[in-house]
């Protein structure tokens, strides 16, 4: 820390400190700097393009001095005056920027305020291509930064061998196109701690991204949520494959949000805090209520995308939605992976036509012997289809056998109105012709006899 002296006519004296001052900025290396911004007022305005350069850059602020940008490349040469006052490495693959006899202002002794807004690309090696560098906007693609995330040193550190590289690199290009990144795109600054399946969670939602271990080979893959043109492809689980009831959760339009309220980095207020409310005026026609909803996307830089984001939200979550977890015989559950889509039987009726929602499988869990548990929820939007069970064609001779008793349903039917006869299904198995029933009825040998 240094001084100037001043006086003025009365005789007083004021005094200019200056100082040298090392600021960290944090993993490099960087690929530009666009601002800096003291105590509230942006004092130079770049970009700043490294272009692959490994020495320092010398940017001077008029009136005030020079700060000497380190890039936070892995050659880096340490600062020459930090050295003149006090050993000092070079930290490299640290980009830092030091002030160099800065002047700091008039009976001024401590540091200004200082911000700077900076670029830097995703560091990682799963994802190559135009996929992985920053777009016009200074925003990296999302599976870049998932990429980054997983396997930097200073994220999860996984080796690249744990992962199914052609998956993340296929997703990676699929949303690189002018609409998706205008979405999807991101500029995430980490400053505290956080569960990676958070941020995995809060990144994937909109962009409808998966991630799964492979049971083949145990590699971590990744993939969207794409149903299949043909939905008869895909497996249907039927009610002759539950083995136990099914429950599940379910929401109405007039249950959804009738408005948002998003907030993010608005790179036009020098990326300060912003939000944006918007309507959501369908639900609104159908709530019962007013509901808000706060969404918080810090890693969203434009306005224009925060809107994008919550008309996105309204899109996914109109038409209602249907989720919970089935109990299915093992030798039907066992081949749906977390990721993959299957058709559910929701029309129960024994013997019938019926109706199957595509569903989402976000979860299974199983022991080493029993049932498989699928925790799923419901496409976004869809209308269930048709089905048909199968007809049985066989003789009696040839009836398969009857299965295990886990792998029973108990039907409840209501209460028979007036002098109808009680019937109570006790319990149903997979061959459609087989079922046990109990037969309440009036014997007509007198009042109240069954």
């Amino acid at each position: 820390m240094g001084s100037s002296k001043s006086s003025s006519s009365s005789g007083s004296s004021s005094y200019d400190y200056f100082g040298t001052i090392l600021i960290g900025l944090g993993e490099g290396p960087l690929d530009a700097l666009v601002s800096i911004i003291e105590d509230g007022k942006e004092i130079w305005h770049g970009p700043l393009l490294r272009n692959g350069a490994t020495q320092p850059s010398l940017i001077t602020i008029a009136d005030r001095g020079n700060l000497r940008l380190y890039w936070g490349t892995s050659d880096q040469p340490a600062n020459a005056l930090l050295a003149t006052f006090e050993t000092h490495i070079s930290y490299k693959d640290r980009a830092y920027i030091v002030a160099e006899d800065f002047l700091l202002g008039r009976e001024r002794t401590n540091s200004p305020n200082w911000e700077f807004i900076a670029r830097r690309a995703p560091r990682q090696s799963l994802v190559t291509g135009t996929a992985a560098a920053l777009d016009a906007n200074g925003q990296a693609n999302l599976v870049a930064f998932a990429a980054e995330l997983v396997t930097s040193p200073t994220g999860l550190g996984l080796p690249l061998n744990r992962f199914y590289a052609p998956s993340w690199q296929a997703v990676a290009d699929a949303i690189d196109t002018t609409d998706l990144r205008s979405l999807l795109a991101c500029s995430p600054l980490l400053t505290s701690r956080e569960k990676v399946r958070t941020l995995f969670e809060r990144f994937g939602e909109i962009a409808q991204i998966w991630a799964r271990r492979r049971d083949s080979d145990g590699l971590i893959e990744l993939g969207r949520w794409l149903p299949p043109e043909d939905l008869d492809t895909l497996p249907l689980i039927t009610a002759d494959d539950f083995t136990d009831d099914l429950e599940f959760d379910t929401t109405d339009m007039d249950m959804l949000p009738t408005e948002y309220t998003i907030e993010f980095t608005d790179g036009e207020r020098m990326h300060k805090a912003s939000s944006e409310r918007v309507p959501d005026l369908a639900a609104g026609r159908l709530a019962v209520e007013a509901i808000a909803e706060n969404i918080s996307h810090p890693e969203i830089t434009r306005r224009d995308q925060a809107r994008r984001v919550v008309a996105e939200y309204m899109r996914q979550r109109r038409g209602g939605a249907l989720q919970g977890t089935i109990q299915v015989r093992r030798s039907k559950g066992r081949p749906i992976c977390p990721g993959d889509y299957f058709r559910l039987d929701i029309d129960t009726i024994p013997d019938g036509g019926g109706l199957a929602q595509l569903v989402r499988c976000l979860g299974r869990s199983f022991g080493p012997t029993g049932p498989i548990a699928l925790e799923f929820c419901s496409e976004p939007a869809s209308a269930p289809v048709p089905f048909a069970h199968a007809w049985v064609d066989a003789v009696p001779e040839e009836l398969p056998a009857v299965p295990p008793l886990y792998y029973q349903r108990s039907i409840s039917l209501p209460q028979a109105a007036g002098d109808a006869p009680t019937l109570t299904v006790l319990a149903a198995r997979p061959a459609d012709d087989v079922t046990g029933l109990e037969v309440l009825y009036d014997n007509d040998l007198g009042a109240g006899t069954y």
